[in-house]
């Protein structure tokens, strides 16, 4: 029986309308012949199966309905494909810049052109939106029947290996076909790299069958195998096979060529030479056997110079005359998403790109790294539904040629994002420099308030699009808006930290399996804007630690706190589990744990000081210099402990260049701890002396304890060369004093009214202190700046600034005296400094001391304060009053009036003492 068919080719039941050919296509997740029912119901007239089902209406049973489609659409449409010239272009990477550079080349050729692809689809100049790179087969042949109605000669398509694979253009014609790339995606998909390629190689059997020409990469290791493969079909085929690429992939008898290769002699049919590119433009020459096109373009990048390439080879296997192709190119726009530059005023090199695989990325970062000046810092994700494999592998690439990552949400579509990103951490150093940022707005703003002048920024993974896909809905979103936005806002001060911090970041970094919500979409990001010890002044979007202490225990105020709904605990026990608190061991571990990641996002030149005296005053002078070069963080009064540092760090700001942490010790471990928390580049140690014995037992403890800030990798090691045991750092340490071996050797110290001057290396420095001992101060600062490279004289300018240390030989004038206040924490040595400096100052007039007890001398407390009583003791007449349980050891027998010995501050207050001074 025959049977007319006028009705159109379906393979969606919903689409079929009466008359229509309903082709059962079975899919990963649908099977077409379950709908059987639904489109006879709908009228088609005609069934096309692959699975033999009894029924009452016509039906055609075929071996693939995939392959039937393809050529029932295209005969339905007249045949376009066959009307126009098609070119393809496949690979992981490169596709739509390629082949818009060909549409946009033959556009300016005058040619009448249609384009198809990730960005939708062109018919001439007017573009039209699509869902898919390639789209499915009913779509591709209407498309190509509109370029055709539109009198277009060429059509420029990307071919994906899903189009491939799913036969969407099965039938078509292809006059040229070309290569760029192969590397890791569609894993979800393809499930091995050999299926992936063998989906790609269908193309070039395509074109091969069609006599086509066929353009390949050959540096690319699965290109060099597609060619081998092809090349021995070219003596019984008619079709052209033009290589790209190294010479031991190029047979004897083919053309030159080759594409970044451009300092080596390469051989193949298009040879790539003298191939360079800046922030502004790539250049490069194209060889031929008979021509040879100097190609200059503003598209950047290795990758770039790969896609202008194969476009010129392209142009050329067209024929169209070199002067015009060389003036064709430099006109040609970039492709949206693609590398795309977002302008500012900041001096930032911000891009826009579509790299979603590691190889994507490592071209794109492996470019951008080497126009920087500054840093490089990227901002990706991963999408949802997708091969998980390549997650893990995108940041490794990512931490290989970038400062620093900041991972986001991209299309989690129906997967649960925080998943995603643990995936995509897998087991990547903690420590190293990535940050999460769940929230894609605030990420790219951070990333972008993270950068300096001179600094780029990647922001990769959706570049063109204008969506995120979450839980099935699409949200409108455009990196490149959100970038402008944020660009274009000016940067302020505030109480808040300079990045935020991430619920998942905190989970992560405690070990906490956060309780996940019912519903993908309820999965929302949070972050978190402070970091708060104090219930009392806390403010909204504050982590708080809820630190237990000798007087108090903050969680007793973890109510108070959570009062703000978008604020977390982090605490050491709870017996809720709600979800805004998060249970660790040690809640100051904890902190420090934070701040030591939240630091290493920052540029900053970290500096870690200790001693046994004499940190605070270093401090402040190196500060000063550092300042007049840079912005600089320093610790403020003297928050050198564990809490402090957290203070300090939560303080540092993207412009800072240095960063100089004061840290002390009372116990052992504590070093260790805070230059964890640190991980500094550089460490100083003044000196090692009696202080906190009753922790350390001796100088050897004390010494072992400072020294724990050497026994860890570090650019420099700065020490007191002048102290013996030191000796063991001399092959990578760096020595200050006044020993001749010291490289850094400090000599003729005079002390005069405009304050203390002295040499280093026989160079005259000049401090305003009028206090001797500022002079090793001085000098370690100096030495520790010279070593990082400063100017001398900015450091000599630098160090004419005043520094006020409260409570650190202070001198107060009082009517016809001097009040010298140094009431901070004092110890044997300190003490020593003070009372020298005391006696010579001012030396005709009458010297009143004031002393107190040295605290925490263990067991050598008396011995160490009688020694300080016998150096009383050699300067002669003076008034000596001393306050508190060990005090009076200071009166030696020689000088001994105990009526001058207080047991309190009170008491000497409520004598009469002070009223006749």
């Amino acid at each position: 029986m025959e049977l007319e068919i006028g009705g159109r080719p379906q393979t969606d039941n919903r689409a079929i309308v009466p008359g229509d050919i309903f082709i059962c296509i079975k899919g990963h997740r649908f099977d077409g012949h379950n709908y059987i029912p639904s489109a006879h119901k709908s009228g088609a007239s005609l069934i096309v199966q692959q699975t033999p089902i009894s029924d009452d209406f016509p039906t055609v049973q075929v071996t693939n309905t995939r392959k039937a489609a393809a050529l029932l659409v295209a005969s339905h449409h007249g045949n376009p494909a066959s009307k126009l010239k098609v070119i393809g272009v496949t690979g992981t990477n490169g596709k739509t810049t390629t082949t818009m550079l060909i549409y946009q080349s033959l556009m300016k050729f005058g040619k009448k052109c249609g384009w198809i692809g990730t960005l939708g689809y062109y018919v001439n100049e007017v573009h039209k939106p699509t869902e898919h790179t390639t789209p499915d087969i009913v779509e591709l042949q209407a498309m190509l029947k509109e370029m055709v109605d539109a009198g277009c000669e060429y059509v420029v398509m990307e071919i994906s290996s899903h189009a491939l694979a799913l036969d969407r253009v099965y039938g078509v014609p292809f006059l040229v076909s070309m290569f760029t790339n192969l590397s890791r995606d569609h894993l979800d998909f393809h499930y091995t790299m050999s299926e992936y390629a063998h989906c790609k190689y269908l193309l070039f059997e395509y074109t091969r069958r069609n006599r086509g020409t066929v353009i390949i990469n050959i540096d690319d290791k699965y290109g060099s195998e597609f060619y081998q493969k092809l090349k021995h079909d070219i003596a019984t085929m008619d079709s052209v096979i033009v290589g790209v690429g190294r010479k031991d992939m190029v047979s004897e008898s083919d053309d030159r060529h080759c594409l970044l290769r451009s300092l080596s002699f390469v051989q193949g049919d298009y040879l790539v030479t003298e191939s360079q590119f800046d922030l502004d433009c790539s250049s490069f020459i194209l060889q031929t056997n008979a021509l040879q096109y100097k190609i200059k373009s503003h598209l950047i990048g290795h990758f770039n110079i790969l896609n202008l390439a194969l476009t010129v080879a392209l142009l050329d296997r067209l024929q169209i005359p070199q002067k015009i192709v060389e003036s064709i190119i430099p006109d040609l726009d970039t492709v949206p998403g693609r590398l795309q530059k977002v302008p500012n005023n900041q001096g930032l090199g911000v891009y826009i790109d579509y790299a979603h695989t590691p190889d994507a990325l490592s071209n794109v970062l492996q470019s951008l790294a080497k126009l920087t000046t500054g840093r490089l810092l990227c901002l990706f994700g991963a999408g949802g539904d997708r091969d998980h494999g390549k997650r893990s592998e995108m940041l490794t690439t990512a931490m290989r040629y970038a400062d620093t990552v900041i991972i986001t949400d991209d299309n989690p579509r129906y997967e649960n994002p925080d998943q995603i990103i643990r995936d995509i951490i897998g087991s990547t150093n903690i420590w190293s420099a990535w940050w999460i940022i769940r929230d894609r707005h605030t990420a790219i703003e951070s990333i972008i308030n993270l950068a300096n002048e001179g600094d780029i920024v990647l922001i990769a993974g959706k570049g063109h699009e204008k969506y995120r896909e979450i839980a099935g809905t699409k949200l409108y979103f455009d990196d490149y808006l959100v970038a402008e936005e944020v660009l274009g806002k000016k940067r302020t001060d505030s109480d808040k930290l300079a990045l935020p911090v991430d619920r998942l970041m905190l989970d992560i970094l405690f070990n906490h399996q956060a309780h996940t919500p019912n519903t993908l979409s309820s999965i929302k990001p949070q972050h978190f804007f402070r970091i708060s010890t104090d219930s009392r002044s806390i403010k909204e979007s504050s982590i708080f630690f809820a630190i237990k202490g000798e007087n108090y225990d903050g969680h007793n105020y973890v109510g108070h706190a959570l009062a703000h709904k978008d604020n977390i605990a982090i605490v050491q026990h709870d017996d809720r589990g709600e979800y805004n608190r998060i249970v660790t061991a040690d809640t100051v571990v904890a902190m420090g744990k934070l701040c030591r990641k939240y630091l290493q996002m920052f540029p900053a030149y970290r500096i870690a000081l200790t001693g046994s005296t004499g940190k605070t005053g270093t401090k402040e002078i190196l500060s000063n210099i550092l300042e007049s070069v840079a912005p600089t963080l320093k610790t403020e009064k003297n928050e050198n402990n564990i809490i402090g540092l957290c203070k300090t760090i939560q303080r540092i700001k993207p412009n800072q260049r240095y960063a100089i942490f004061e840290i002390g010790t009372n116990h052992f471990g504590e070093i260790a701890q805070l230059a964890d928390v640190i991980d500094p580049q550089c460490g100083i140690i003044l000196n090692v002396g009696p202080s906190h014995l009753e922790a350390f037992g001796d100088e050897d403890g004390v010494f072992w304890e400072k020294t724990a800030l050497f026994r860890r990798d570090l650019d420099k090691m700065i020490y007191s060369g002048d102290d013996e045991r030191f000796a063991v750092f001399s092959d990578h340490g760096v020595p200050v004093g006044s020993k001749s071996h010291n490289k850094y050797q400090i000599d003729n110290i005079h002390t005069s009214v405009n304050g203390v001057e002295f040499t280093i290396n026989s160079c005259v420095y000049q401090i305003p202190q009028t206090i001797p001992f500022y002079a090793t101060n001085a000098s370690f600062a100096i030495a520790t700046a010279i070593e990082l490279g400063v100017d001398p004289q900015i450091i000599r300018i630098a160090i004419q600034n005043h520094i006020n240390l409260d409570h650190r030989m202070e001198l107060i004038e009082t009517g016809g005296g001097v009040l010298i206040v140094d009431c901070y924490n004092a110890n044997p040595v300190s003490m020593q400094k003070a009372i020298e400096f005391f006696f010579a100052f001012k030396p005709e007039n009458p010297h009143i001391a004031i002393l107190g007890d040295m605290l925490e001398l263990g067991d050598s407390a008396v011995l160490y304060h009688k020694m300080i009583g016998a150096m009383l003791c050699e300067y002669g007449n003076h008034t000596l009053i001393s306050v508190g349980q060990l005090s009076n050891n200071y009166h030696s027998t020689r000088f001994a009036d105990y009526r001058l010995h207080f047991d309190t501050v009170g008491a000497l207050i409520d004598s009469v003492i002070l009223k006749d001074i």
